[in-house]
């Protein structure tokens, strides 16, 4: 069982997030969160995405794991504005996804999860610091970066304790 209320904006940028690497992918469903962790098919990128149930407006899972097509999910999740809400219901009999946004209706045809590629695990590296960063900051820095370079190079300063 899933049934979920989350506002559009942070369903839409969570969707960003995995559709940049992914095309497809398994959603964890479970009482406290949603979560996605994916690979690209090159293995370099990795996305670990949770969305906790104080995230939506209302959440009620009782676990299992449900397969998407990222591109249709966006597009659905696209007719939103940013101050909608999305309804989302599994219909675990049929394996589809209902969706609601603002007297529109969707109903998503989901893949199998065990048709989509294994997800990974999280390497274990000791690393020395964690970041908290603004998403629109690294998207303002990336943008400069484009501009002179297609490569970007993000380090930590322990002595100075900077992030650049």
């Amino acid at each position: 069982m899933f049934k979920a209320i989350v506002g559009a904006s942070t369903f839409q940028d969570a969707l960003d997030s995995v559709s940049v690497l992914v095309d497809e992918c398994k959603i964890r469903l479970n009482e406290e969160e949603l979560s996605i962790r994916a690979v690209d098919p090159a293995n370099v990128g990795m996305v670990d995405l949770t969305l906790e149930a104080a995230a939506f407006e209302s959440y009620e899972a009782d676990g299992g794991v449900i397969g998407v097509n990222l591109a249709r999910l966006e597009d659905i999740a696209g007719m939103a504005n940013s101050g909608d809400l999305i309804h989302l219901e599994l219909d675990e009999e049929t394996r589809k996804l209902h969706i609601e946004i603002d007297g529109l209706s969707y109903t998503l045809a989901l893949i199998d999860p065990d048709s989509i590629r294994q997800e990974p695990d999280i390497p274990d590296l000791d690393l020395a610091a964690e970041i908290v960063v603004e998403g629109a900051q690294i998207g303002r820095g990336i943008t400069a970066a484009d501009m002179v370079s297609d490569h970007i190079r993000l380090r930590f300063d322990e002595s100075d304790e900077a992030f650049y």
